[in-house]
């Protein structure tokens, strides 16, 4: 899969398959990472989930459908593992999702985004192998255009609907520390790690790095 990221007279990656960068390209190449039975993990999670993810689901869907006109759904274009382009889904939060900057939230919207179930679409993300349950946060292409090489690390895995940033503090994490915390999820990443950040994420407390490690 050819992805096809202009930059600086060079492409993000040329040949995903063949992995190999473009001579002149600014990025180092981007290896695959990941321990044995991430993906399993994933499929586990998402049997044991399925049932109240879909019913949670359902009635958020009918919830957007019904207060506003417009798509249930969402989409946003990001970059994910090696540097596969994908569909990032969300529920529909905005009155006018044409723009990022729209500052229109539904009350539903509202809602939504303070239980974080605008994001429970990414599960259909995460069945169809572009995402993980834990790994990055996607960014846009715009974004990772202007990757430095160490950050482009963050791409040697799938990225995820949580991670090692969003277990440290919500919010309150700069860009320059929420890149740090990915690039040593990478670094660091096994399943104990990742039952962690998901137990975390869960019971919504956040920890210190070394807590969690």
């Amino acid at each position: 899969m050819m992805v096809d990221l202009e930059v600086s007279g060079g492409t993000l990656l040329d040949e995903a398959d063949n992995q190999v960068p473009s001579q002149r390209s600014s990025f180092q190449h981007v290896p695959r990472i990941g321990y044995v039975g991430k993906r399993l993990v994933d499929l586990f999670v998402l049997a044991c989930i399925g049932v109240p993810a879909v019913a949670i689901g359902v009635i958020a869907g009918l919830a957007v459908r019904l207060t506003s006109r417009g798509p249930v759904l969402a989409s946003r274009d990001r970059i994910g593992q090696r540097g596969r382009p994908f569909r990032l889904l969300t529920f529909r939060t905005r009155r006018h999702e044409s723009s990022d900057v729209d500052p229109q939230l539904t009350w539903v919207g509202r809602v939504l985004r303070a239980t974080s179930v605008d994001e429970l679409p990414q599960l259909l993300n995460v069945l169809a192998g572009s995402m993980s349950f834990v790994g990055p946060r996607p960014d846009s292409p715009v974004a990772v255009a202007k990757y430095s090489s160490r950050q482009m690390m963050r791409l040697a895995v799938r990225p995820g609907i949580t991670g090692f940033a969003q277990v440290t503090g919500r919010g309150d994490n700069t860009l320059a520390r929420r890149f740090a915390c990915d690039v040593e999820y990478v670094d660091r990443q096994c399943l104990q790690l990742d039952l962690r950040i998901i137990g975390r994420t869960l019971s919504g407390r956040r920890r210190n790095l070394g807590d969690v490690v």
